[in-house]
């Protein structure tokens, strides 16, 4: 089975993260963190896989942004996988949470 990258899209859509080539096409643990020291990071199945300093905050964000997971919001881009579950925190999980969740399955 062939092997892609994870990429996490900056602004206007373009790849402000990519990771090697890692994915495997079977069912996988992801997790995004960006953490209060600006620390942006990876993770897959429990393991780190890439990491950036990203400054900023959601702190400007409007609450009339859209969160899109499969998809873009225009439903021209679709994701042929199948999404089990997804997750967002007001905060980073620790390398520990991230492992934990993992081995729960979730």
């Amino acid at each position: 089975m062939g092997r892609e990258a994870v990429a996490v899209m900056g602004t206007n859509g373009t790849p402000g993260l990519v990771t090697e080539s890692l994915v495997e096409l079977e069912p996988m643990h992801v997790v995004m963190t960006h953490d209060e020291d600006s620390e942006f990071s990876v993770w897959v199945d429990g393991e780190l896989v890439a990491s950036e300093a990203r400054t900023g905050t959601f702190d400007n964000w409007s609450t009339e942004h859209v969160l899109g997971v499969g998809n873009e919001i225009s439903l021209n881009r679709p994701y042929f996988g199948t999404v089990h579950l997804v997750a967002v925190y007001d905060r980073a999980l620790s390398q520990s949470e991230i492992q934990q969740n993992h081995a729960a399955g979730y």
